[in-house]
């Protein structure tokens, strides 16, 4: 996993961010978004409930290894949760066919302002959440030598998934609660205001 670097307050994993991100929502989810700035975060654990094979992942936010043939897993104790994108790239067939209801496209036409508006909003709101943004690296299992297990940075099962997910070219969002007090529940709001001059629909 390429080198974690802070910049503004914001922790990723290679910097600077694409240029470009693209996700495919609800239209109403997506409108929401655009016009008054509501984002819905949910947790690791909500993906790996979903029966959907192209959106959910038993194994989401499990990191996984193999070292001389053993499994070397980790999970995360922090509660988390995340917003998924993908590369500019990606099939837009692939992004549809991710959900039922899946029908628009949203283009993020300029992801460090709005990495930076909801750092913004968690400053201000939730201030024992922590920002950390990143490709998604598809080696889930991969043998790999005692060095390289022990370069993997923090939270790098947050960014790991398998193979068979790769078509989907992810590049994700995540909340770190740091703090001792859970929110208890599956998804977290925010509100990071008019979002029309940097996001629209393709």
């Amino acid at each position: 996993m390429p080198n974690a670097i802070i910049e503004s307050g914001i922790e990723y994993n290679g910097y600077p961010p694409p240029n470009i991100l693209v996700k495919a929502m609800e239209r109403p989810r997506a409108l929401a978004l655009i016009n008054d700035g509501n984002i819905r975060f949910r947790t690791l654990s909500y993906y790996r409930e979903i029966e959907n094979p192209g959106q959910g992942d038993p194994n989401e936010g499990i990191g996984n290894y193999q070292l001389n043939g053993n499994d070397m897993t980790t999970t995360s104790a922090n509660e988390i949760f995340i917003w998924c994108t993908s590369l500019d790239e990606v099939s837009r067939d692939t992004l549809l066919r991710l959900a039922t209801g899946y029908e628009t496209i949203i283009r993020i036409q300029n992801p460090l302002e709005f990495f930076s508006r909801i750092y913004n909003f968690l400053r201000e709101n939730l201030t024992t959440f922590h920002l950390h943004c990143g490709r998604v690296i598809y080696n889930r299992g991969q043998a790999v030598d005692q060095q390289t297990l022990n370069e993997q940075k923090w939270h790098y099962n947050i960014f790991q998934k398998d193979t068979k997910y790769a078509d989907q070219m992810e590049y994700r969002i995540s909340l770190t609660n740091v703090s001792f007090g859970l929110i208890a529940k599956d998804y977290i709001d925010l509100n990071i205001r008019y979002c029309q001059d940097i996001i629209s629909i393709e």
